[in-house]
């Protein structure tokens, strides 16, 4: 099977949700497994560039808490969709006692 370059930048562009927006900021994070979130407003510019309609991140963080703000991929914060972060958290190995020592009643991951 041949691919052209073409065909490559096609389907890259479909899966970062760039050709057809995604209906919202979860939908975008669910698909492109976590937007980048380092900086807020530089958040709201990658989901917005991603989805139909401009993102309400606050809503979706702190009211609806459907985003999880995070440490995720590479240590970097990443806004993720709260029920994957739960999956991942509660499958992953046991916070190490430094970790948890550091993060005190700031940690809300459950062991």
């Amino acid at each position: 099977m041949e691919v052209t370059w073409r065909q490559v930048l096609r389907w890259r562009l479909r899966r970062q949700p760039l050709v057809e927006p995604a209906p919202d900021a979860l939908a975008v994070a669910r698909r492109v497994c976590g937007l980048h979130a380092p900086v807020a407003s530089c958040t709201a510019l990658i989901a917005g560039a991603r989805s139909a309609a401009p993102p309400d991140l606050e809503t979706a963080l702190w009211r609806e808490r459907s985003l999880v703000r995070t440490w995720a991929m590479r240590g970097t914060l990443h806004l993720r969709p709260n029920i994957t972060t739960r999956l991942q958290c509660r499958h992953a190995a046991p916070l190490p006692s430094t970790l948890r020592t550091h993060l005190g009643n700031h940690s809300e991951v459950e062991e």
